[in-house]
């Protein structure tokens, strides 16, 4: 299924309203961002989204707003990066939500890497990398599943899985992608941290 929503929707779904509407760039760079190097198999992936756990026994519903980036070789089965995190019940009556948990991510493990046999767009790979990360204070060891669909390429731009990432292995259950974007680069790109 392939669902496209603007920078506004995105944000309303998301519960993050306009405050967050400018500092959404800052959190997803996008031109400029991934350089190239040499080849090496390295990749680098990037994204910011928010998933969803199912309602818990006593009404709260955990969602979970998470950004990231690193590099990844799957030929050498590494991975590398991190990003910060915040589980919020968005069933909380009335601002702020109440805040279940929250701090620093940071991979421990590749999984794999699948193409799904898909092209490259641009300098995009559609495709999903599954690593093992831990979420300071919430989940450690948790299975963190990146999805990285092209909608500009249309059907052969998508993976068959939503955009975003699922997170299975927290207090919650798993977190299933509700909204967000998400970015897989081709072999050689790394990421900018504007050092």
């Amino acid at each position: 299924m392939t669902r496209e929503i603007d920078r506004k929707a995105f944000l309303k779904r998301a519960g993050l309203g306009t405050v967050a509407a400018g500092s959404l760039p800052a959190l997803l760079r996008t031109e400029g961002a991934f350089g190239a190097a040499p080849s090496s198999g390295q990749r680098a992936y990037e994204f910011v989204a928010l998933s969803q756990a199912p309602p818990t026994a006593d009404g709260k519903l955990p969602r979970i707003f998470a950004r990231g980036a690193g590099v990844f070789k799957p030929d050498a089965g590494f991975v590398h990066g991190g990003g910060t995190f915040f589980v919020f019940d968005q069933n909380t009556v009335g601002l702020p939500k109440q805040i279940l948990a929250a701090g620093d991510w940071t991979p421990r493990e590749f999984r794999s890497y699948d193409t799904k046999g898909l092209q490259p767009y641009g300098t995009t790979q559609p495709s999903i990398l599954e690593m093992v990360a831990d979420f300071e204070g919430f989940a450690a060891g948790a299975t963190l599943r990146v999805v990285c669909n092209v909608g500009a390429a249309g059907p052969q731009g998508q993976t068959g899985e939503d955009e975003g990432y699922k997170l299975s292995g927290t207090p919650f259950g798993t977190f299933s992608q509700f909204a967000g974007l998400s970015y897989t680069g081709l072999e050689g790109s790394t990421v900018d941290r504007g050092a």
